[in-house]
């Protein structure tokens, strides 16, 4: 499933289309979701939340819902027209391109590890809480890239 939206497999391109549409509306609808609790939680005691929070929850729920309906309104154009869909599909076959994305990811991650693990080391010194969050970061970082290598070691 995970190779078959962001991988370079026989999967058609008008499928590949269709779960990003899917995937877009849920990112769009949690958004809704985030920022309509933030919202309520202004007016209502039962939801409190600190003014931090509700702003990152309602500027993080406002961002989600408008790049989540910008994806859908992207992907339902490429649909519509055949020349832009051929055109998007050669794109993402490109070699270059592919080979280009696989190194964003890779260099990325190898600086998210290693900035995450460095912050980890200063929190020690101010926060436990802090500490122990990053840590928690860094393992599930860890244990996504194990799980995510074991399956394409599997599927690839």
């Amino acid at each position: 499933m995970i190779n078959g939206l962001f991988g370079h497999n026989a999967l058609p391109y008008r499928k590949k289309v269709h779960l990003r549409i899917i995937y877009s509306t849920v990112i769009t609808i949690a958004g809704g979701i985030a920022f309509t609790l933030a919202t309520l939680a202004q007016s209502n005691a039962a939801l409190h939340l600190d003014d931090y929070v509700r702003g990152f929850y309602t500027g993080g729920g406002a961002g989600a819902f408008i790049v989540g309906m910008l994806m859908i309104i992207r992907f339902m154009r490429i649909l519509r027209d055949p020349e832009r869909m051929r055109r998007e599909d050669i794109k993402e076959k490109d070699e270059r391109n592919i080979y280009i994305g696989q190194k964003i990811w890779l260099y990325s991650g190898y600086i998210f590890y290693i900035v995450l693990y460095v912050a980890m080391l200063v929190a020690g010194f101010y926060s436990k809480t802090v500490l122990i969050t990053l840590t928690a970061t860094l393992g599930t970082f860890a244990g996504i890239m194990l799980i995510v290598k074991t399956i394409l070691n599997k599927t690839v």
